[in-house]
């Protein structure tokens, strides 16, 4: 009787391998959701962090209304700007145009901040003048880019670079649902600073996995 219920070793083999390709299959998901938390958090932390520095300095000192119709109206003072994110956030080191501190771009030249947590800034006057599609008050006065994880990665656009409309009344992200000027479908043929919003709404890179499933309405992942 004990001979019956007792497991063959070719059965016990048999069950190891099943194990073994289960956790195979399994390996490759699970790093790349955790890539994608990792860049959503790193992300999402950097962001917030800019903005609580506008907020911050909105209520003080700094009027963010008048600075964003002057620019506007102006050249804008992207040098003001960028000076303002040196005060209020930990940099490391900050340089101006045509110097690079961390942010490694082929096409992108502005004022570039190295902040103490890894990431850089990256501040120009790309789109000025611009409005926002959902709110026509609110004046875009340039745009800011963050990169990640500075210049230690891929330094892609939609991989660890991405990009935010400065306006007049804080950062809005590229790329989201009503954005005319980077619409979400340029992230879906091939992956860019449209990328922004979804990332930072959904918390997942499925743009690069399943571009022709995924849409803001009805689908936020590939499952």
């Amino acid at each position: 009787m004990n001979k019956l219920r007792a497991f063959t070793l070719a059965e016990m083999l048999v069950v190891m391998v099943i194990i073994a390709v289960l956790s195979m299959l399994s390996i490759p998901v699970l790093i790349t959701n955790t890539r994608d938390k990792e860049v959503s958090d790193l992300l999402k932390s950097t962001y917030k962090k800019i903005e609580t520095a506008l907020i911050i300095d909105k209520i003080f000192s700094f009027n963010i209304e008048d600075f964003g119709y002057v620019s506007v109206d102006n050249n804008i003072r992207i040098d003001d700007f960028a000076k303002l994110l040196k005060e209020k956030l930990n940099v490391i080191n900050s340089c101006p145009p045509n110097e690079q501190c961390g942010f490694v771009s082929d096409t992108l030249n502005g004022y570039t901040l190295r902040l103490i947590n890894g990431s850089s800034l990256l501040i120009n006057n790309d789109n000025i003048g611009l409005r926002d599609n959902v709110d026509e008050n609110n004046h875009i006065i340039g745009s800011l880019y963050i990169d990640i994880d500075g210049p230690k990665s891929v330094n892609r656009a939609g991989h660890d670079q991405f990009g935010f409309y400065v306006t007049n009344k804080g950062l809005i992200p590229m790329g989201g649902p009503k954005d005319e000027i980077m619409p979400f479908a340029n992230c879906l043929k091939n992956p860019d600073f449209s990328c922004t919003a979804w990332i930072l709404v959904n918390g997942n890179e499925d743009y690069k996995k399943c571009p022709s499933v995924i849409n803001w309405e009805t689908n936020p992942t590939c499952k």
